[in-house]
């Protein structure tokens, strides 16, 4: 490996090269940070964080943005545990689809009114915490239905089944952004949209699958 290569890839993962230092010291620091105890709760606390981070990614990749996060997904919980009393099941699906159709919304404003996504999930979010607060009658509510703490509290083989989510839907996601024609599109959309359509890449209906697809990691990670 020549010393430019190697610098190169220095630069590249420098993030990732401070995180392990940081690991490093705080674990000679304290004996209590690479405990299995602690271990598995920085894992979940980054799997929570990270199925966000996975459909925010799809969309900062085509430089677009998604301000409405947290109240889509405030949304996604308060029709969850309203409609708790017909059935987990029934329920899960309901809050699925008010995800899915909050990014369809979104996707469809942004590509056919041809208007930023900024200002128009800017929009979405005030929306959003209007709604939640008008199902809520602002006030607090919570899941009463033991199979809520399912995602969070089982393990399998001493594994959170929350942090094997993460890593699922994180495998998923690399592979399609590095395999597969629409991972092309969203990367060639990100860097110039006027080529990619000369290109004929058909840059709306990726945009508009983009936004809808990050709704999906939204939802995933409420119910986790």
């Amino acid at each position: 490996m020549t010393k430019r290569k190697f610098l190169n890839i220095m630069n590249k993962q420098r993030i990732l090269i401070v995180i392990i230092i940081l690991v490093i010291y705080l674990g000679l620091s304290s004996e209590n940070f690479v405990s299995y105890s602690n271990t598995v709760n920085i894992l979940m606390q980054i799997s929570i964080n990270g199925i966000i981070a996975i459909g925010m990614t799809i969309l900062l990749l085509q430089g677009e943005i998604d301000l409405s996060v947290g109240y889509n997904m405030g949304l996604v919980g308060t029709v969850i545990i309203l409609l708790q009393g017909y059935g987990l099941g029934l329920a899960i699906v309901c809050g699925m689809l008010t995800g899915i159709l909050v990014g369809v919304i979104n996707g469809l404003i942004v590509t056919k009114l041809k208007l930023e996504s900024l200002p128009v999930t800017l929009g979405m979010m005030i929306a959003l915490n209007g709604l939640v607060l008008w199902l809520t009658k602002t006030k607090t509510i919570r899941g009463t239905v033991d199979s809520f703490l399912f995602l969070s509290n089982e393990t399998f083989y001493s594994v959170p089944y929350v942090v094997m989510i993460f890593i699922i839907i994180l495998l998923i996601f690399i592979l399609i952004i590095r395999r597969t024609p629409f991972g092309r599109n969203i990367y060639a959309i990100g860097g110039n949209k006027i080529a990619s359509r000369f290109f004929g890449i058909n840059v709306d209906r990726t945009r508009f699958t983009s936004s809808k697809n990050s709704k999906r990691c939204y939802k995933y990670n409420y119910q986790c």
